[in-house]
């Protein structure tokens, strides 16, 4: 009975040794604390990255929709993006120095 129990305590000593060491050996912990940084920066990214693509799937829906705010859309679009102007519109050219 006593030698078991002295292997026990041998086995529990190792475990505590390994797992000490793997704890505070001199790059674990600053590994550690990397990984966690780098964690934090990839969700980051990733919650960046679903915004954008919500964005992105609004303005599909408002370019390939037929409503008033669709057509809306896409005039704005074609006017600031592509500089399209409407049929009963005028298009002025002036020179720099008006309006100074």
């Amino acid at each position: 009975m006593m030698r078991s129990s002295n292997w026990i305590a041998v086995f529990i000593a190792a475990s505590l040794s390994v797992v000490g060491y793997g704890l505070f050996a001199p790059t674990a912990l600053p590994k550690l604390w990397q990984m966690r940084n780098k964690e934090n920066l990839l969700r980051s990214q990733i919650a960046s990255l679903n915004e954008k693509l919500q964005q992105q799937q609004q303005q599909v829906l408002l370019l390939s929709g037929n409503s008033k705010q669709s057509r809306e859309y896409i005039e704005y679009i074609a006017r600031s993006e592509h500089g399209f102007i409407a049929n009963d519109e005028i298009l002025l050219f002036l020179d720099g120095d008006v309006g100074k």
